[in-house]
């Protein structure tokens, strides 16, 4: 069986957790809590120091992490219509990096607001801590939105970058799904 270690909240999770389904590859999920299960996760993967980040997927003592990667393995080990093909890797590549920096501007603007606003500190604290916890614990989730912007260089300076970005991987989707397209590369694809 696989593990697939990952934060529910997040799209790259989603996008590994989809691929793993679409290859009929089954597989545990396991919520990960930024910050605190770090040593965890790094004495799992075994990388003691550089950075680590999920989705990971565990299989026959191996870690792969990175959602596009995971894709990939699932293709190799699984079943199912190819998402990839030699014929269009570069594509699915390129239109995987627009979705990354998509994501990433919208991580960004997410930890921002979240830092600011005392409800939405609440709201990301683990769901194991008791709702009438939550409030005293409000400073922990200050302390990970401060540790979520260290470790993805995440800056109020960069906002309108973060922005930018997304707004130039809406416009390029745009631009893709021109004439009434259903997919960007012909078919059905990652």
């Amino acid at each position: 069986m696989h593990t697939l270690v990952g934060l529910s909240v997040s799209p790259w999770s989603e996008k590994a957790r989809w691929a793993l389904d679409h290859h009929h590859i089954p597989f545990t999920f396991e919520e990960y809590v930024p910050l605190l299960g770090e040593p965890a996760l790094r004495l799992k993967m075994r990388k003691v120091f550089g950075k680590v980040c999920v989705p990971v997927l565990f299989h026959e003592k191996q870690a792969t992490g990175e959602s596009i990667e995971i894709a990939r393995f699932a293709e190799k080990n699984g079943s199912g219509k190819a998402l990839f093909g030699v014929d269009r890797e570069s594509q699915v590549a390129a239109w995987n990096e627009r979705s990354d920096a998509l994501l990433r501007g919208g991580r960004a603007l997410v930890v921002f607001r979240t830092s600011d606003d005392e409800q939405a500190k609440e709201e990301a604290l683990p769901s194991f801590i008791p709702g009438a916890l939550k409030p005293m614990l409000s400073p922990v989730a200050k302390i990970g939105c401060e540790y979520l912007k260290m470790k993805y260089g995440t800056t109020a300076a960069t906002t309108f970058d973060h922005e930018s970005a997304m707004r130039d991987a809406l416009d390029a989707l745009r631009r893709g799904l021109e004439g009434g397209k259903s997919y960007l590369l012909g078919d059905f694809s990652f």
